[in-house]
């Protein structure tokens, strides 16, 4: 749940209609993140106490599961994807596969996700990527953090 109340989140008046609502007060409440979609309730005041609650954007999570081919192995492709995954907040785990291919697994907003698949099509300075294979999945909300395994 976030609450806000301290100022922190300042916005300016609302306009509705001839009315204008000051007294921004949210983000205020915040569905749980395990539910796979994320809407953020933001809640103005009008000088008569008159209160107004409006959902933001809802974005929906996902989960994908990429196999990465190519040369991939010995080329820093797993810090590589780390590091991608870290900068766009990411939760997951990416590790070699005996077949010299790279398992990455992450979950996190589905456009997001789209721009990782992007990077990790790109790869790394001295890799080659000859392909990804990408399985979406339903978001389960059990990867923290990202680490190479």
């Amino acid at each position: 749940m976030l609450r806000s109340g301290d100022g922190a989140c300042d916005a300016p008046p609302l306009k509705f209609g001839a009315r204008t609502l000051s007294n921004f007060k949210g983000p205020v409440a915040q569905t749980p993140a395990t539910t796979g979609k994320v809407a953020i309730i933001f809640e103005y005041s009008h000088r008569n106490g008159v209160f107004m609650r409006m959902a933001g954007a809802i974005r929906t999570n996902a989960r994908i599961r990429a196999i990465v081919y190519g040369h991939v192995q010995g080329v820093g492709y797993r810090a590589f994807a780390r590091s991608v995954a870290e900068g766009l907040a990411l939760g997951g785990f990416v590790r070699n596969l005996p077949d010299g291919s790279v398992e990455v697994v992450a979950e996190g907003e589905k456009a997001t996700l789209d721009r990782f698949i992007k990077e990790l099509e790109e790869g790394p300075l001295f890799g080659r990527v000859r392909g990804v294979d990408v399985e979406w999945s339903d978001y389960r909300g059990d990867l923290v953090g990202f680490t190479i395994r």
